[in-house]
């Protein structure tokens, strides 16, 4: 809503005095750019799976309206961690209910998808349902990951947790920013209950979620693919609303040419404006009219452009290696542009947890072979892992503390490993100190203190 209405002050006037002045006289072929402009061109796969994830959607809701009636009002009829923790009587009730849609779902994170992309601001609002049905899937997911832990089946709950970041992933070809966040809910709410899991797994079980974290890692949407799609809904705010500006050069001429006009219309904005002499009033048209010809809609669509293009490069470096991007100041501008920082921190703080939960599971497979947590995660390459995780937040891999180390023979290994009965696996975090390993939960900005650290333990 921030970038759909001109809410500053400023801004409202120059459009007052554009519309005053009447359109702009027209310059002979010569087209603006925002006119010709079009929304990239996005290859669809054929077929495409989101057809199937919009079938699983509707299929949840049949079978959500089925049960509540026949369980009546006040009954518990959606599978949904966000709601009281189910007792597990009525947890296995409704993981059979809701079989279908988890089948049609899996289905679904099995095939190519792409979710439709922007192509007008309809797009948008379009999808905003769409995408909440897709996080209640990934709510689906971390239940039947529950019971399956009660049913000692930590390869299932796993898995169920990988198949929540799996649905993120495909949201997030929507290639929007909102999709983007999306992605990122849904991979939490995976993330939490493939922890839960990891340290119950067994070798072989390890191995295959390690396999299935990096296909994740691997296919996941980044930052600049959101950057993208943000662009392109920029662009489209920017074509509806650059029009309106084309009276600039009029609106400024009426200023000057009529000193009473001006003092009349720059009162609306400052009431003081009614009280100056002529060469105040003067001054100020001269202001006036610099802060006008900078809203220029050439301008402005040159500028956004060059704002984007930035972002693009600094998107597509690891977090800590990027450059601050100054926002613009141009007040349509700033109108038509979001600020990214926060999100690009989001991003990275999901990426952190993966690669540690990466690195957790390979050592989980390490631990299950030879008995002991490896001592550093350079012993699990290139057997578990092809090369040690980095961290997003330095120029530097992963960090581990390894604490009783053991040495013993192992007769499956057919050698004599080095490890340790507790391992810590971190990275530094947002705030980019050294908090040895202290986790800091689920909750992570550039000022929290902590690591993003797995504990784990023999035993």
């Amino acid at each position: 809503s921030k970038r759909s209405k001109c809410v500053e002050a400023g801004v409202v006037l120059m459009l007052a005095l554009c519309a005053a002045a009447g359109p702009a006289a027209a310059q002979e072929d010569t087209v603006p750019p925002w006119e010709t402009w079009q929304p990239p061109a996005v290859e669809m796969p054929d077929p495409n799976a989101w057809e199937i994830y919009l079938r699983a959607f509707s299929l949840s809701e049949a079978i959500e309206q089925r049960l509540e009636d026949e369980l009546g009002e006040g009954a518990q009829t959606t599978l949904d961690m966000s709601e009281a923790t189910l007792e597990p009587e009525t947890l296995a009730r409704l993981v059979d209910a809701y079989a279908p849609v988890f089948s049609a779902l899996e289905a679904a994170i099995a095939g190519k998808t792409r979710v439709p992309p922007i192509m007008s601001r309809e797009d948008i609002d379009e999808s905003f349902e769409e995408f909440a049905y897709a996080r209640q899937s990934c709510r689906m997911f971390a239940c039947r990951s529950v019971h399956h832990l009660q049913r000692e089946d930590p390869l299932s709950a796993a898995l169920d947790g990988v198949a929540s970041m799996r649905i993120g992933s495909d949201i997030g070809t929507h290639g929007s920013l909102v999709s983007g966040l999306v992605q990122i809910a849904c991979t939490a709410i995976g993330e939490a209950r493939l922890r839960e899991a990891i340290p119950l797994l067994g070798a072989d079980e390890a191995r295959i979620v390690a396999g299935a974290l990096r296909d994740v890692i691997a296919r996941a949407p980044g930052f600049a693919d959101a950057l993208v799609g943000e662009e392109t809904l920029s662009r489209l705010l920017a074509r509806e609303l650059l029009p309106q500006f084309e009276g600039i050069d009029e609106a400024i001429k009426g200023l000057r040419d009529d000193l009473d006009y001006a003092r009349r219309v720059l009162a609306q904005e400052d009431p003081a404006v009614a009280e100056m002499d002529d060469a105040a009033l003067n001054a100020l048209i001269e202001e006036k009219a610099a802060q006008m010809k900078a809203m220029a809609p050439d301008r402005i669509w040159e500028e956004l452009g060059d704002f984007y293009a930035e972002w693009q490069i600094e998107a597509a470096k690891t977090l800590w290696a990027r450059q601050p991007v100054h926002a613009p100041e141009n007040p349509i501008l700033q109108q038509l542009t979001p600020s990214f920082e926060k999100s690009g921190m989001k991003y990275a703080v999901s990426d952190a947890r993966l690669r540690v939960d990466l690195a957790a599971a390979a050592a989980q497979a390490f631990k299950g072979e030879t008995g002991v947590y490896p001592a550093s995660l350079e012993q699990l390459v290139p057997e578990y892992l092809p090369e040690v995780p980095r961290d997003p937040f330095e120029d530097a891999p992963l960090r581990t503390i390894a604490q009783d180390p053991v040495s013993r023979a192992h007769p499956a290994s057919q050698r004599t490993p080095t490890g340790a009965s507790v391992l810590t696996i971190y990275s530094v975090g947002p705030d980019r100190d050294d908090d040895r390993g202290m986790d800091v939960g689920r909750g992570a900005d550039e000022d929290t203190d902590g690591d993003i650290a797995v504990t784990l333990r023999a035993g």
